[in-house]
């Protein structure tokens, strides 16, 4: 079974991570910038330390309403006038309470902050930057959540699948072509898988996916047609319920996928040579 597909790149080659699902990939414009005041509160943080920011802080608005408190009464001569020293206390205590949300409000988006760059270093992580697909570090990941989240007994599709004569077309074409060729590869690799499982790039042209069986066809040899340029896909499958983890299962669907890559290259040396001939002969004949 084989198929051919044309298609465009994508605008992005990047434009989405992880595993067969469509989460977006986030890059350091979503975390946002923090205001001036933000980010000399956030080097108070790093320099005293979380206790040490909140004593200063403590310190300092203590500091502050007591000093307002005298520089009131002192304006006033409040020294001799009960009224005036209640009016002060009264302004003491509501000075921290104007102060609180302004606090309040920078810790929380100091956690948004935090939370959202962590997203970012997780996505690094287990994102191909390239292709915007898993890395082995994602793919695997995403595996040991799609085992979980199915049912006991599930049989799974394996698959192993690289470019044919990848580094002829490098050698040919160049690199950047070749990096397209395998942001196509990609890109048809998970729009046919989907959400029904994982996909994700584990060597320079290797690619790996596994998937609940029968959920989705994929063919054993796919041609892409990439601005003229011949690109071919080699896959290799498997069937298990991966009782005993992934990796003795990619192993055997590599050996699969070495052997189909030998019929192919069986068949084209029998074709080429059956060429051959038959232009020998018509070159007899005349």
């Amino acid at each position: 079974m084989s198929g051919r597909e044309r298609g465009a790149l994508p605008a992005t080659r990047a434009p989405r991570s992880g595993t067969g699902n469509a989460a977006t990939l986030v890059t350091p414009a979503d975390v946002g910038e923090l205001s001036r005041l933000e980010q000399s509160m956030l080097s108070l943080v790093r320099k005293r330390g979380v206790m040490g920011y909140v004593v200063w802080c403590t310190a300092m608005v203590v500091l502050g309403s007591e000093t307002l408190m005298i520089a009131v009464l002192l304006l006033t001569d409040g020294f001799s006038q009960p009224e005036f020293w209640q009016q002060a206390l009264l302004w003491s205590g509501l000075i921290p309470l104007l102060v609180a949300p302004l606090a309040l409000h920078f810790t929380a988006r100091l956690v948004e902050h935090l939370d959202r760059t962590r997203t970012i270093l997780r996505s690094w992580a287990s994102t191909d930057v390239l292709t915007g697909i898993a890395n082995r570090r994602g793919f695997f990941d995403g595996v040991a959540e799609l085992v979980e989240s199915t049912p006991q007994g599930t049989t799974f599709e394996v698959g192993m699948l690289d470019l044919d004569r990848f580094k002829s077309l490098n050698d040919r074409f160049g690199h950047a072509r070749g990096d397209d060729a395998l942001v196509l590869v990609a890109r048809w690799l998970r729009s046919t898988i989907g959400d029904a499982g994982v996909v994700g790039r584990i060597g320079g042209d290797e690619f790996t996916y596994v998937v609940p069986l029968a959920s989705v066809g994929v063919p054993d040899r796919m041609h892409f047609d990439l601005d003229g340029i011949d690109v071919e896909v080699t896959v290799g499958r498997v069937c298990s319920r991966l009782d005993g983890g992934i990796d003795s299962v990619l192993a055997t669907a590599d050996q699969v996928l070495y052997r189909n890559k030998q019929n192919r290259l069986t068949v084209e040396s029998l074709t080429a040579l059956r060429t051959s001939s038959d232009r020998l002969d018509a070159g007899r004949d005349v």
